[in-house]
């Protein structure tokens, strides 16, 4: 997928809206979102699934830094982040 985006910033929450990935031909059914505190999610780690390519985050930390990234899902399986 491409490099998530975001809205919707406050200090306690975050939108997230993952990138489109090529679905191969096949129709996407659900998306992973994960954040950490680390480029290498290592540390911090949080993750959910949705059905939408649009989901908002929280509560957030105030005064953490967070890395976010997605992946897309259809009859293929999961895509890369």
């Amino acid at each position: 997928p491409g490099a998530p985006t975001f809205s919707n910033i406050t200090t306690n929450n975050i939108r997230v809206t993952s990138g489109i990935p090529d679905n191969r031909g096949a129709g996407i059914t659900a998306y992973g979102f994960q954040w950490a505190h680390d480029a290498g999610f290592t540390t911090g780690v949080g993750y959910r699934e949705h059905n939408g390519h649009i989901l908002d985050i929280g509560p957030m930390q105030a005064g953490k830094e967070y890395f976010f990234r997605t992946r897309a899902y259809n009859e293929r399986g999961w895509s890369g982040w």
